[in-house]
């Protein structure tokens, strides 16, 4: 087993979420033990908790890790897109097939809770914004009139559904035949929902 002086902090960390990850991405949050980790980088458990609060916090991190590295890619990935709509609909597309790839990385993310009263991590709400932040990029594109209050409404909203297709498609709670009917079903949510914010702003 590994001495604490055989790695800085930082090295400590960066491979307890790595193994963190390989963990949930191979066998599922159900595996995911400050124990499995410290075995996985030949560490005693204690050790962990010199750097994490607990595995509760471990898996925060390992979270708001897969939000930066989802916004990042989501935002590269459409950036050559011009017209707002589509580029929501690659945004959402993308959003999608994100989860289908990593499907224990997508369901940890957004079904973990806590135990205790512990507040939920300002550093995860901060990725999220970051992430609706190229939402609401194009919906103001296609809609400039609208004010910053009724524009994140907006955003929330639409990302909203965007998000209940995309768990509904990852946890397999309808079936509706494949992944591509899933995609298909998602553009119409969103394009339904641009619509007819279209058709209020027009009366």
């Amino acid at each position: 087993m590994a001495r604490r002086s055989d790695h800085t902090r930082e090295e400590l960390r960066e491979m307890a979420l790595a193994a963190a990850t390989e963990i949930v991405k191979n066998k599922g949050i159900q595996k995911l033990t400050t124990r499995s980790v410290a075995k996985k980088i030949g560490y005693s458990p204690g050790t962990l908790y010199l750097i994490f609060k607990d595995i509760d916090d471990l898996i925060f991190v390992m979270n708001a890790r897969t939000l930066a590295d989802m916004r990042v890619k989501m935002h590269a990935a459409v950036s050559h897109v011009a017209d707002p709509l589509e580029r929501l609909e690659a945004m959402a597309s993308f959003y999608l097939d994100y989860g289908l790839q990593d499907i224990d990385l997508w369901r940890v993310m957004f079904e973990h809770r806590a135990l205790g009263d512990a507040p939920f991590p300002e550093f995860i709400t901060r990725e999220t914004d970051e992430l609706l932040l190229g939402v609401g990029q194009a919906l103001k594109q296609l809609m400039p009139g609208m004010g910053d209050a009724e524009l994140h409404q907006n955003t929330v909203a639409l990302w909203s559904g965007v998000h209940g297709v995309a768990h509904l498609a990852i946890t397999d709670k309808i079936r509706v035949g494949s992944d591509e009917a899933y995609h298909s079903i998602m553009q119409r949510q969103l394009d339904t929902f641009v619509r007819g914010l279209l058709a209020d702003v027009g009366n």
